[in-house]
C-alpha cells in the first residue's frame, strides 16, 4: 500500500492527521475495523493487480456474470442538460434536421413515427447511422477482448427529446439484431457441433464395441468371432490385430481338436489289434499251436504303441522348448555312416542298394542327437517304400555357409497333392506310396521340428512312379 501510494504521489486521506504514512494507513485500518468485523467478503488487494482485482470482484459479487460478458447501454441527452457521466461514447447529432421547429412534432419524442421519418428525411441520419453502426461494430469486440463489462453509448442533441431518441433507437435496434444473430448463430453452432461430436464419438466407439463384443464372443471360446476393420487407421490396426490373434487361436483350436482325434485313432487301431489277438487265445478261437505267432503280432503291436507314445512326447517336449539342443562341430558323414549301418540287416534283407555313401569330412554345427534322429527317420521311411533292387542315394554338398543334405530313394513316390503335408503330425499319404500303415504319421513332423531348431530347412520332392527326394541344410560348420 505504501508502494501505490508513493508511485501516485497521492497523500492519504488520513495524512494530516498522523505524522506519516504508516501512521495513517495503521489508523484507516483500526477506523475500519468495526465494518471488517461486519463484511461477508474481506478481499486483500496488497498482491493484485487491477486485472486480478476486477476478476476477484466479478467472482464475489457478478451474480453469475461470466467472464467476457459485457452489458451494453445505448441513452440519448440533451447538451443543455450537460453530458451524462456514465457515458463511454458520446456522440452528437444536433446537425441533423430538428422536428422541434415542426409545430405538431414539437410535443412528441424520437419514438414517434412521424417525428423518426422527419429526422431520417434528409439522408444524412441514414448515412450517419450506417458509419455509426459501423463503428459500434467495430468497438464491441475490441471492449470485450480488452475485459470491459459495461459500455454506454449517448447520443446527444439540443433538448433529448427528437433526434437523440431517434439515433439511439435505431442504434440500439441495430445492436439487439446483433447479440440476437450471434446468439442464434452460436446456438445454431453448439448444435451442429454438438450433432457432429455425436457422430464422431460413435464413429469412434462403434468399432471398439465391436471389438469388445468380439473379444468376449472370442473369450467364452467361440474362436470364428471377428471384428469389422472399420474406423480411423489405429482401429482398423487394432481390428486387424485382434483378427489375426483370433484366427491364430482357431487354427490352434481346430489343430488340438484334429491332434486329439488323431491320437484317439492312432491308440485305438494297436489296442484292437492287442485286444483281439488276446480274447481269441483266451476263448479258444486262436489254437494253441499258433499262439507263438499271435504273440509276435501282439510284441510288434505293442512296440508300435509304446514308440507313437514316446514320439508324442518328444514332439510336446521339442515344441515346448523343454529340450535344448547342444549343436557343436562335427562330421555329419559319421551320423550318415551311422543309421545305414545300422539298417545293414533291413538294406541287405530288402535288396537295396546304397549309393553316394562317400565320407568327404563336412562339418556341421548342430546337435548330432538331433541329426541322427532326422537321418535316422528319413532313411526309415525310404527303406520301406523302396522297392527290391531299388536304390538310395545320399549326398552332401556345402554351398556357402550352409550344408544341403539330400537323400533319395526309388519308388512310387509321393503325390504332387500331398507333398505340402508331408511334415505334418500324424499326416499318411497311402494312397500315392503305398504306405506301410503301421507308421505313426509323427516321424518326419519330428524332423521338420528338430531342423529348425537347427537352423535349417526341409523339404520334400516327389515325381510319382520314379523317386522321392529328402533335402535338408544345417548352418556349416569349422574344420578343426
Amino acid at each position: 500500500i505504501i508502494k501505490r501510494y508513493k508511485e501516485t504521489r497521492r497523500s492519504h486521506p488520513l495524512a494530516e492527521e498522523c505524522d506519516s504514512l504508516e501512521g495513517a494507513i495503521a489508523l484507516e485500518r483500526r477506523m475500519l475495523a468495526p465494518l471488517r468485523e461486519r463484511a461477508e467478503f474481506v478481499v486483500d488487494t496488497s498482491d493484485l493487480s487491477t486485472a486480478k482485482l476486477r476478476g476477484e470482484l466479478l467472482r464475489l459479487f457478478g451474480r453469475g456474470s461470466q467472464e467476457g460478458a459485457m452489458t451494453v447501454s445505448v441513452t440519448s441527452f440533451g447538451f443543455k442538460h450537460g453530458l451524462p457521466r456514465e457515458a463511454d461514447l458520446v456522440f452528437d447529432v444536433r446537425f441533423l434536421p430538428n422536428p422541434y421547429y415542426v409545430q405538431e412534432l414539437r410535443p412528441r419524442t424520437g419514438l414517434d413515427d412521424g417525428v423518426r421519418d422527419y429526422v431520417f428525411s434528409g439522408g444524412a441520419a441514414g448515412e450517419f447511422l450506417e458509419k455509426l453502426q459501423d463503428l459500434v461494430g467495430f468497438l464491441l469486440p475490441k471492449y470485450v477482448e480488452e475485459g470491459k463489462t459495461a459500455l454506454v453509448v449517448a447520443v446527444g442533441c439540443t433538448g433529448g427529446h427528437h433526434r437523440s431518441v431517434a439515433i439511439a433507437h435505431a442504434l440500439a435496434a441495430y445492436i439487439r439484431s446483433i447479440l440476437t444473430m450471434f446468439l442464434l448463430s452460436s446456438a445454431v453452432i453448439l448444435i451442429v457441433c454438438g450433432i457432429l461430436c455425436m457422430v464422431l464419438a460413435r464413429r469412434i466407439t462403434w468399432p471398439i464395441e465391436q471389438i469388445s463384443q468380439a473379444a468376449k464372443r472370442l473369450g467364452g471360446g467361440d474362436f470364428t468371432a471377428r471384428a469389422p476393420v472399420t474406423g480411423c487407421q489405429e482401429l482398423a490396426d487394432f481390428a486387424t490385430t485382434f483378427n489375426n490373434m483370433a484366427g491364430r487361436l482357431q487354427n490352434i483350436d481346430n489343430s488340438r481338436g484334429q491332434f486329439m482325434g488323431n491320437i484317439a485313432h492312432e491308440l485305438r487301431t494297436p489296442m484292437t489289434s492287442i485286444k483281439g489277438f488276446i480274447d481269441g487265445m483266451l476263448d479258444g478261437t486262436i489254437p494253441e499251436s499258433e499262439y507263438k505267432h499271435y504273440l509276435g503280432v501282439v510284441s510288434q503291436e505293442t512296440g508300435r504303441l509304446a514308440r507313437l507314445v514316446q514320439n508324442m512326447l518328444d514332439i510336446t517336449k521339442l515344441e515346448s522348448g523343454e529340450v535344448k539342443g547342444t549343436p557343436k562341430n562335427y562330421d555329419i558323414w559319421s551320423t550318415v555312416t551311422d543309421v545305414v549301418l545300422s539298417d545293414e540287416r533291413r538294406i541287405e534283407d530288402g535288396k537295396i542298394d546304397i549309393q553316394g555313401l562317400g565320407p568327404t569330412g563336412t562339418m556341421v554345427y548342430a546337435d548330432p542327437d538331433f541329426i541322427h534322429q532326422v537321418v535316422y527317420n528319413i532313411v526309415d521311411n525310404a527303406i520301406k517304400f523302396t522297392p527290391p533292387d531299388g536304390v538310395i542315394k545320399f549326398d552332401i554338398q556345402q554351398e556357402n555357409d550352409m550344408v544341403r543334405v539330400t537323400i533319395e530313394n526309388t519308388g512310387d513316390g509321393i503325390a504332387p497333392d500331398a507333398l505340402p503335408f508331408v511334415f505334418e503330425r500324424f499326416y499318411k499319404e497311402d494312397r500315392s506310396r503305398g504306405l506301410n500303415t503301421r507308421g505313426s504319421g509323427l516321424g518326419l513332423h519330428i524332423c521338420k521340428v528338430l531342423i529348425t531348431l537347427s537352423g535349417g530347412q526341409i523339404k520334400a520332392e516327389s515325381e510319382m512312379g520314379k523317386w522321392c527326394r529328402f533335402t535338408f541344410t544345417l548352418p556349416a560348420g569349422k574344420t578343426e
